[in-house]
């Protein structure tokens, strides 16, 4: 139930997370070249000024951005003017640095060496696809060549010279992943040398996953380049006992495989580092850097120049949802001496620093999401990656996933492919396998055995299908050994998105869900359907349950998260956005938009809708649909997009003055203060600009009917992004209804990308969706019917948990989402109560003190926090 964690130094280094840069609190990268921090006042005055403010630790630099070494170095040539001079500047910025007991790393971007492959050509990476114009074109290095000796030898000098307490590497991807399409690394002479040694297969010139030798290199790539970051920290840290190193882990949502960044635990003596923004993928971030099993993570976003108390709060939760998911958040921006910024940094330093002593540990076991490199690289890659920006359906399901149950507070750990062992999943309660669609043979004989040794099982879409390598195999072992089979399963592009019902099989309310669907059979008297999609007791099931050996398994049909989030309302100033029952074209609600002359951007109010991308060769079309309601006054934007390598205008229609018109002119009459069905129907074409036909529709009959309409960009090849927004500069007022897009495929068939009538959202709601979406609380209710929880929590959605074990004391996360900084140590905010299934002593809350009384009720330990304000810590004693 309680775990423990085992990590391995190497001889005579200092435990990393026991360095001087692992022990400190809020952790700053400003990192400009001397010259430049020193505009901003004396190293003095601007380090004393941050570490006052509360700064615990620094990042600097010394090496500028392409990672060109700022003073003369014996190992990587420099380019950069008056290097020289710059090395008795940096002895003292970091003797200051010291002076204020402020440890200093550097930033070093890992593949960069734009001088040093201009002065070594032998150095530069060679590329399966080639480079895309960009910034990164021509300066990424292989630490296959002699680059690979020259940037340990190059840190350890650093080190050296200035007294330096480590380095942080960013940049830390095989093949850069900024410019994009991404280009794919590397081919480089020595590469192919170490792969045919270590292989004895030629190095593939082609991407190409039906081939067996490139999906080898792809796994190649992985082992090898986690060898180099175990090889660089080993040879820092052997020399330099008291370095930290930490490397940014390039394997994340948006950064796909190319990155070679392994899924799965490596040797290497560091704290694992990343970054993110966001609650949602804070939490899965942390959580990915946590399962790697090392003793610290660190994720890192930037720091605002804290000018008003939004931004003070985001920095805040920042911390907070780190800490609660067992890691270290970190910082980044500019000098941060203003007032302003320096009331910032002290409000987010007395949060870090008081519950330092209480971040990390081992994780209270419960339950546990197996995160598959086998799917994401060999399954789900095979359709092309990298090409934009988009989270990829493979993350969006993890993420959901993990948010649904980190929202029933029931945060689950990850588990890697080489993890997925008896060993790895011992004392866990529950399985979550959601995107598990590659496995092998072990893998699977695994997960029975678990099962069958009395663990629950939650089995998402398609799990088992492949084997490791992401190939079909012709019998799925988990279906043989529960008795279910798939009647299909997600295409690697993962965008089969539809609208599907779920129907309790004892009565109840039906759920309407937007998601991936892949339909099962059963076999067996031993399933029990808990959900079908239909009310007659043959309609296919949806969620069915069986007990196995002393286990069971949950088996669904529809994913939690591929889905795109829907809309988002975006506002400001005088202008507003909410669900109303005032007016509606069908039902009862509509969403009303007001408009106004006050707002921060001129485009508010505006509805953001971001969906999976729909474009050839899959989709030729797209159709969007709405109802509009506008004052006679008003103006309104519609807008579809493709945030694809960059963006791209499709069609564009703007409603105003009783007209409506395209950016290439006046198209016809459109009445104020009645409905107006809008519909766009879009073409896209390979060679050819895509063209779109407008139909409108008013409460007496069609207003108009308009063919083969001319796409901004002729580039215009597919679309993931719509906006409607507001386009006046007055009051007025707009309603819009009944949201819609499908996609369109070659055979003409329409699928539901997104669609929302604003029925279900409460009067005055802003959100898509509730805090916790149904298929999200339906499932989590069941995992705790068949595997109560460790720790069972009454509390809103927004209160998250996290437990963690440190020696006697299980530590106790409640970390309050709708908090504010203001409500830090007060009586406010929701009550939490607990009931705990491991024995305790005694209970104390940290912040106040105050110890809490125990009892025991049905079998369980309970106690009650009667605020937790906007965070706090129960620290429990165990025998």
């Amino acid at each position: 139930m309680l775990s423990t964690a085992v990590v391995v130094t190497g001889a005579g280094a200092v435990p990393v997370e026991e360095t001087a840069y692992g022990r400190s609190g809020l952790r700053l990268e400003i990192r400009p070249d001397p010259k430049g921090l020193l505009a901003h006042g004396s190293f003095a005055t601007v380090e004393g000024t941050h570490a006052r403010a509360g700064i615990s630790a620094r990042w600097i630099a010394v090496v500028d951005p392409l990672a060109a070494p700022y003073y003369p170095s014996a190992f990587i040539p420099t380019d950069v003017p008056d290097a020289a001079a710059n090395e008795a500047l940096f002895q003292e910025w970091v003797r200051v640095l010291h002076e204020n007991k402020l440890p200093v790393v550097s930033w070093y971007p890992l593949i960069f060496s734009k001088s040093g492959v201009a002065a070594h050509p032998e150095w530069r990476q060679r590329f399966l696809i080639p480079e895309p114009e960009g910034h990164t074109k021509g300066i990424t290095a292989c630490f296959h060549t002699g680059f690979g000796e020259a940037l340990i030898r190059f840190c350890n000098e650093a080190i050296e010279r200035f007294g330096l307490d480590g380095f942080w590497f960013d940049g830390s991807a095989w093949t850069q992943i900024w410019d994009r399409p991404l280009p794919l690394s590397c081919a480089c002479d020595a590469c192919r040398a170490l792969f045919h040694q270590e292989t004895g297969l030629d190095l593939p010139t082609r991407v190409d996953w039906s081939d067996p030798t490139f999906r080898r290199w792809v796994a190649w790539r992985y082992d090898a380049f986690a060898r180099y970051i175990g090889r660089l920290a080993r040879a820092i840290r052997q020399r330099h006992p008291h370095a930290a190193i930490v490397v940014n882990h390039y394997h994340r949502p948006t950064i796909p495989w190319h990155s070679a960044i392994p899924l799965n635990p490596f040797e290497a003596d560091i704290i694992t580092g990343s970054e993110a923004t966001g609650p949602a993928r804070v939490d899965l971030t942390m959580r990915l850097c946590r399962a790697y099993g090392r003793k610290q993570s660190e994720v890192w976003r930037p720091f605002t120049d804290g000018s008003n108390v939004a931004a003070t709060n985001d920095l805040v939760h920042h911390a907070l949802d780190c800490i609660t998911a067992g890691g270290m958040p970190s910082f980044g921006g500019g000098v941060l001496t203003a007032p302003e910024a320096v009331a910032a940094v002290q409000t987010v330093s007395q949060v870090i620093d008081t519950l330092l002593p209480y971040v990390g540990g081992s994780s209270v076991k419960d339950a546990v999401l197996h995160l598959s490199q086998q799917a994401e690289t060999f399954y789900f890659s095979r359709a092309p990656k990298g090409l934009g920006w988009d989270v990829e359906p493979f993350w969006a399901s993890v993420e959901s996933w993990t948010d649904g149950f980190g929202g029933a507070h029931r945060p689950p750990d990850y588990l890697y492919d080489r993890t997925l062992t008896r060993q790895g999943l011992a004392g866990y309660r529950l399985l979550l396998m959601p995107m598990s669609l590659a496995l092998s043979e072990a893998q699977a004989r695994t997960v029975i055995a678990f099962v069958q040794g009395g663990g629950t099982l939650l089995l998402g879409i398609g799990v088992g299908h492949c084997d490791e390598w992401g190939e079909p195999r012709p019998t799925n072992p988990l279906g043989e050994a529960f008795g279910f089979a798939w009647e299909r399963i997600p295409s690697p592009e993962a965008d089969e998105i539809e609208a599907v019902t779920l129907v309790p099989a004892e009565g109840g309310e039906a759920l309407n869900v937007l998601g991936l669907h892949a339909p099962f059979r059963l076999r067996g008297d031993e399933w029990q359907v808990l959900y079908r999609h239909g009310t007659t007791p043959d309609a296919a099931p949806a969620i069915a349950t069986r007990s196995f050996g002393k286990g069971r398994v949950l088996l669904i049909d529809t994913d939690l998260g591929a889905a795109p989030a829907g809309w988002q309302a975006v506002y400001g100033g005088d202008t507003r956005i909410a669900v109303t029952d005032e007016r509606a074209r069908q039902g009862r609600q509509a969403l009303k938009l007001v408009d106004g002359p006050r707002a921060e951007h001129s485009f508010f109010p505006d509805v953001e809708m971001n969906f999976s991308r729909v474009a050839l060769p899959r989709y030729p079309g797209l159709r969007f649909a709405c109802d509009l309601w506008m004052e006679p006054r008003a103006a309104v934007s519609i807008e579809l997009r493709q945030r694809h390598n960059g963006v791209r205008l499709g069609p564009s229609l703007h409603f105003a003055g009783g007209k409506v018109k395209t950016h290439a002119g006046e198209l016809g009459a459109v009445p104020a203060a009645q409905w107006v069905h809008v519909e766009i129907a879009v073409r896209f074409a390979e060679t050819t600009g895509a063209v779109y036909d407008l139909t409108l529709e008013g409460e007496e009959g069609p207003l108009g009917r308009y063919t083969d309409l001319p796409c901004i960009h002729s580039n215009f090849n597919g679309c993931n992004w719509a906006v409607l927004f507001g386009a006046g500069e007055e009051s007025a007022t707009f309603y819009v209804d009944n949201l819609r897009l499908e996609r369109v495929d070659a055979a003409g068939r329409h699928t539901v990308a997104l669609a929302d009538d604003f029925e279900a959202i409460p009067v005055g709601g802003t959100q898509p969706r509730a805090a916790l979406p149904p298929l999200a609380g339906v499932l989590t209710m069941l995992a705790a019917r068949y595997a109560p929880p460790v720790i069972a929590v009454e509390a809103p959605a927004s209160v998250r948990l996290g437990a963690f074990r440190q020696g006697r004391q299980v530590i106790l996360h409640l970390h309050n989402r709708q908090g504010t900084p203001a409500e830090w140590k007060q009586p406010v905010g929701p009550a939490v109560t607990l009931a705990l299934d491991f024995p305790a002593r005694r209970a104390r809350r940290l912040l106040t003190g105050e110890a809490l009384p125990l009892h025991r009720a049905e079998g369980r330990t309970r106690l009650t926090v009667p605020s937790i304000g906007l965070h706090e810590v129960v620290i429990v004693e165990i025998p």
